[in-house]
C-alpha cells in the first residue's frame, strides 16, 4: 500500500491521515508499520483513508489488509462527491440554478460560512487550509452574489 501521508496538527481526520493510492514497493504489513510509525512520530493517531465507490469496498485489498490487521473502521466515513459542472442536478430547489464561483482558494467570505464540528473554523484551519487546498488542481467553490 503506497500512501500520501497527510498531517495538520489534528485539524481534522482527512487531513490527518494516510490515503492508501498504490503499490507500496515492500510488503503491505511492513508498510502500513512505517505509516504507523509517521503518525506516531508526529503525536497523531495513525489512521488510513481507503478510497471506495459508494456502494462499499468491494474487494480493496488494502481494506481485506487494515481488517486481517485489527484495524477499526472509522464511526462517520467521510463522503467525498465530483461531477464535471454540467452533471451537477439542480436537485429540489425551487427558482432558477445557482452561480458558482470557482477560485484556486477559499476566500475569507468562503472560510467565514465553514464550521468545524459545529464551530468556527479553528486557527490551524485558516493557517493551513491543507484539506480545501489540494495540491495538484486547488479549487473553492461557492455560490456567487446575486
Amino acid at each position: 500500500m503506497q500512501a500520501l501521508l497527510r498531517a495538520a496538527d489534528g485539524f481534522t481526520g482527512r487531513a490527518n491521515s494516510a490515503l492508501a493510492i498504490g503499490a507500496p514497493g515492500l510488503p503491505p504489513p511492513e508498510a502500513v508499520q512505517e505509516v504507523c510509525a509517521w503518525y506516531r512520530a508526529r503525536g497523531l493517531p495513525p489512521m488510513i483513508a481507503v478510497p471506495f465507490p459508494m456502494t462499499g469496498p468491494d474487494d480493496s485489498p488494502v481494506d481485506r489488509l487494515l481488517d486481517s490487521l485489527g484495524w477499526p473502521l472509522r464511526q462517520a466515513s467521510a463522503v467525498v462527491m465530483t461531477a464535471p459542472p454540467p452533471q451537477v442536478p439542480a436537485g429540489n430547489r425551487a427558482g432558477p440554478p445557482t452561480a458558482v464561483t470557482v477560485t484556486t482558494a477559499p476566500d475569507d467570505e468562503w472560510l467565514a460560512m465553514y464550521h468545524y464540528r459545529g464551530d468556527d473554523l479553528p486557527p490551524i484551519g485558516r493557517g493551513c487550509c491543507c484539506l480545501l487546498r489540494g495540491r495538484r488542481s486547488p479549487a473553492s467553490a461557492r455560490p456567487a452574489r446575486r
